[in-house]
């Protein structure tokens, strides 16, 4: 108001107090940009503020907030339960009068507000974690915090923490939820970081739950027409999701288990793992009429929904129930997680191909109450293999979040330690918080932290020459199945001799005792597992392998086993493909 007072002054008040105009015009702006010093000398006046009845989330914000400003500061602020005018020094978290509806409309589930008045700064969010994630957000961006992964978490120390003002900070999420499979999102705190779920969390059945619901042993040697008829036979493969007492028995038994968990959010009634289905005559009628055999998949689904109003039931639309029926919808409580599984090519976005996926997308987005899209950033029978993906991550992710997309699932090497998993997790979970994030920016910003200034830069220098290649190769990036083209391309003996380069570079720079060594040593071994696949008699590179000296191979051998054991790489592969079998294999062929 000051601020605006002064520019209503007449043209003669201003003549007439020249000098005294630029002295209150800097007075005041001083006064609007007064910072909020939370601690100095490792002193604080402020106090962290929690309702009388706040939530088990607000109290763990209070708690998380106040755990890392003693981490950076030495000094912790006193956690109390009386909020008081906002000109006294406290910070707020979660629930308050202070707050109008227009402040905090649209502040749903996990979107975040940061709002300073006078003295006081108020952290708040929706009612899922919300507040939780406030927290964290002021951290990162406000006080310095960053985390990297579950190993690197980045507390700076400073005894003065000054905050400028004024601050009025809206996040509401791309995703409404956000879940992922890498190994550091096993660490709740870390995935709290992120602003990610846990593994399962909300989860009573996840996906491929016909087993579980109706198992084969239990059922099938009594009831073979419970089973979908596969080639004129009952096959416990799927279930048959026409017979009414199919789908009897199925609620009896999702009754027992949403009762022994009710609180618990989301409950799979999905296909098993294989792209079996029935062709009993009453699902090809339904089918047929749907122009799709998610016809009587949907069907079912529906007529087991309808029992639990207060639960979502999830269904998959993947590989042969991808596409969306001619005419049914989805209950209102069901979700439908549609799998990216028919994208071909990893390197390139979806808008340049797939386009049976597109449509399916686009219509499942038009119909669904809740939609799940399930994407895959891994090559499943290689985790350890380069990946050169980085450049379709996001516009993927835009493109997802273009559509009726309330979540989000980003499968990638699950529990094992893969090649740049640290790095791609980090990444991911930022862009399902936000799509439209600087992403060289956000990288160079991990390189140079986990990889240290001289590290990360020789990174970024493989990552791009990598990437590079691999966009100039015709070989498609797969999630699965035959490495031919890679290794006669992009991951050819000669493209991996260039690669290796840039790392010897590296460790010229880069102390191997260091944790940067140990970091770079770990993506170095991505190369040597390549040239090792590459080398081996049975690989897509024959000319290379018939030339290769069996001495120089085992010495790569002996050097990619040494480094991936200091990297505690246990498996090569979603077959859990272990790091010493894979060892012992090698080395009896050589013998």
């Amino acid at each position: 108001m000051k601020l605006r007072a002064i520019f209503l002054l007449t043209k003669s008040t201003i003549i007439k107090n020249l000098f005294f105009f630029p002295i209150l015009l800097l007075f005041v702006v001083g006064q609007a940009q007064r910072p909020l010093v939370i601690t100095a000398n490792s002193k604080s006046d402020y106090s962290i503020v929690i309702r009388p009845d706040a939530t088990n989330m607000e109290k763990h914000a209070a708690d998380v907030l106040q755990t890392n400003l003693f981490k950076v500061a030495q000094c912790r602020l006193p956690i109390v339960t009386q909020e008081k005018p906002s000109t006294v020094k406290q910070i707020i978290i979660g629930r308050t009068t202070k707050l109008s509806a227009a402040d905090t409309k649209g502040i749903e589930l996990d979107a975040v507000l940061i709002k300073s008045e006078n003295n006081s700064l108020i952290l708040t969010g929706g009612n899922r974690k919300g507040v939780l994630y406030a927290v964290y957000t002021f951290l990162e961006d406000f006080v310095g915090c960053q985390a990297y992964s579950a190993k690197l978490i980045d507390i700076p120390r400073k005894n003065t923490i000054s905050i400028p003002t004024p601050i009025n900070v809206r996040q509401v999420p791309s995703f409404a939820y956000r879940m992922m499979f890498f190994p550091d999102i096993r660490n709740n705190e870390y995935a709290d970081w992120r602003k990610v779920s846990y593994f399962y969390e909300d989860w009573g059945l996840w996906v491929h739950s016909f087993a579980t619901l109706l198992p084969e042993k239990e059922y099938f040697a009594s009831h073979p027409e419970y089973f979908a008829l596969v080639n004129g036979k009952r096959n416990p493969a799927q279930l048959d999701p026409s017979n009414p007492a199919v789908i009897k028995i199925v609620v009896q038994n999702l009754k027992k288990l949403i009762d022994a968990k009710p609180g618990v959010k989301f409950w799979s009634v999905s296909q098993n793992d294989n792209q079996e289905y029935c062709h009993c005559a009453a699902c090809n009628r339904i089918n047929t009429q749907q122009e799709s055999p998610q016809g009587a998949l949907l069907s079912f689904v529906n007529a087991v929904a309808k029992n639990f109003p207060n639960q979502i039931i999830t269904s998959l639309a993947y590989g042969y129930s991808e596409k969306p029926p001619k005419t049914l919808v989805p209950e209102k409580n069901v979700m439908i997680m549609l799998t990216a599984s028919s994208i071909t090519d990893r390197r390139k976005s979806i808008t340049t191909q797939s386009p049976g996926l597109q449509q399916s997308f686009k219509k499942w987005s038009r119909i669904s109450n809740h939609l799940l899209v399930w994407d895959y950033v891994v090559q499943f029978e290689h985790t350890t293999l380069p990946f050169p993906n980085l450049n379709s991550l996001q516009p993927n992710m835009r493109y997802f979040a273009s559509g009726n997309t309330d979540y989000m699932f980003i499968q990638g090497t699950g529990d094992i330690v893969g090649e740049f998993s640290e790095l791609k997790c980090h990444l991911l979970s930022k862009l399902m918080w936000n799509k439209d994030i600087n992403v060289p920016l956000t990288v160079k910003q991990f390189l140079t932290n986990f990889y240290g200034q001289k590290g990360g830069a020789y990174v970024q220098q493989y990552l791009d020459l990598l990437q590079k290649e691999a966009n100039a190769s015709s070989a498609p990036l797969y999630t699965s199945g035959t490495l031919k083209g890679a290794l006669s391309s992009y991951l050819s003996v000669d493209k991996i001799r260039s690669y290796k380069a840039i790392f010897q570079k590296a460790f010229t720079e880069v102390d191997s005792k260091t944790i940067y060594g140990k970091r770079l040593s770990k993506e170095y071994a991505t190369l040597l597992y390549a040239e090792l696949e590459n080398l081996q008699p049975n690989a897509g590179n024959q000319q290379t392998s018939r030339s290769a000296p069996r001495t120089n191979t085992k010495e790569i051998l002996n050097e990619w086993y040494k480094r991936v054991k200091e990297a505690d790489i246990q498996y090569l592969n979603e077959a859990r493909m272990g790091i010493d079998d894979y060892y012992n294999t090698y080395a009896a062929k050589l013998n």
